[in-house]
């Protein structure tokens, strides 16, 4: 289950509803965590209670955990999420607030600040950078890749497992995910169908 004080809620943006995931004190520094890749909120479960001083609120991006999945058709490019992040700050009655991001969501919070310098008062990054960048002469070839990526995204099925342990074990390819992390991830990103 839930981590001890950790409360799921959900958040309206004007276009998209998201889930979250709160830890600590209502009126302590407020943080904006961001998951990464394939992941969802329950990346912070082991981490949020350590800092139980802050207001930590980390959201499921839209498609992931909880959240709601963006129109059929819809692209994810990496700009797309920081108007999201600050929709999502809007939605937690935050002017300012901190950001702490993960792998893909260090890369967007990362970003955020660029865009919005006046709202973001610290930014910690783990296991990220930044987005990805690549030599402008090679753009028409990374558009070339990246719609490829999408024409093939759209044509694949829903896995499909026949237990929560097979897609734990999943999960755990090729990361150095334990299996407690791994189940946390799994329980929050799947959801029970027939078969």
């Amino acid at each position: 289950g839930s981590p001890m004080s950790a409360r799921d809620f959900e958040l309206e943006l004007p276009h998209i509803r998201l889930a979250a995931r709160e830890w600590g004190d209502p009126h302590g520094e407020p943080v904006l965590a961001i998951h990464g890749w394939l992941d969802n909120a329950a990346t912070f479960d082991t981490l949020a209670p350590l800092l139980p001083d802050l207001h930590l609120v980390a959201i499921d991006l839209p498609g992931h955990g909880r959240s709601q999945h963006r129109p059929p058709g819809s692209v994810h490019h990496f700009v797309d999420w920081v108007p999201e992040v600050a929709a999502a700050a809007d939605a937690l009655g935050w002017d300012a607030f901190s950001l702490l991001g993960h792998s893909m969501g260090a890369g967007i919070s990362s970003l955020v600040p660029a865009v919005f310098p006046e709202r973001v008062r610290r930014v910690v990054l783990l296991e990220g950078a930044g987005p990805l960048a690549a030599d402008a002469g090679k753009a028409a070839e990374q558009l070339i890749s990246a719609l490829a990526d999408e024409e093939k995204a759209r044509a694949a099925e829903p896995r499909i497992f026949p237990d929560l342990e097979s897609a734990i074990s999943a999960r755990m390819r090729d990361t150095d995910l334990d299996a407690e992390a791994a189940r946390r991830l799994v329980e929050r990103g799947t959801e029970s169908v027939d078969g």
